[in-house]
């Protein structure tokens, strides 16, 4: 094979490869022309993108959203309703469970999870402390872990329940950072 076929088939394999595989350029103009910008930004600030973008689009009216606290909001109510269901877990095995101290434990982060449902809000966002306020709800959740932890008490179920609680937490934190952000104290 001679210089000029060999020049001709790589310039075909390069031209084939550049116009089948998008360019860096290309790929951030995709997120630019999605439909709702807040979603895209939302879900990179957040911990659990994957996690963020599937329920984002399952939610029309969040895909429809045209301000960040109207995400926010979304967010938060449904990370309070994921609060109460896990809350909800740990009170019915408080009532099965046959040791004392797993009993307890149980109760306690029922009480903990209790808790993250008061948490989670927009009332510090004028005092610019909206994102701590919610964090708060990550410590008791923590709480729970570690009285789970010195009682012992190991289950896939719960560590489950825990890990789902937090993937809705991230997502709801990271529009409350974003909102925070945009929002001038005192405002």
């Amino acid at each position: 094979m001679d210089s000029h076929h060999f020049l001709f088939i790589s310039a075909a394999i390069f031209l084939s490869l550049t116009l089948n595989f998008p360019s860096k350029s290309d790929a951030t103009a995709e997120l630019s022309k999605h439909p709702n910008k807040l979603l895209i930004q939302v879900c990179n600030q957040s911990a659990e993108y994957g996690f963020c973008m599937h329920l984002m689009r399952t939610k029309p009216r969040i895909l429809s959203a045209k301000s960040i606290r109207t995400v926010a909001n979304f967010a938060l109510a449904i990370t309070r309703k994921r609060s109460i269901i896990t809350r909800n877990l740990f009170n019915r095995l408080s009532t099965v469970a046959k040791n004392p101290g797993t009993r307890e434990a149980f109760k306690e982060c029922g009480d903990y999870l209790n808790g993250t449902v008061a948490m989670l809000n927009l009332n510090g966002l004028e005092g610019g402390t909206a994102s701590l306020d919610v964090h708060y709800a990550l410590d008791n959740v923590e709480y729970c872990v570690n009285v789970l932890r010195d009682a012992k008490v190991v289950s896939p179920k719960i560590s489950g329940a825990i890990d789902d609680w937090k993937k809705y937490y991230h997502v709801a934190y990271a529009t409350v950072l974003i909102l925070e952000d945009e929002t001038p104290a005192g405002a």
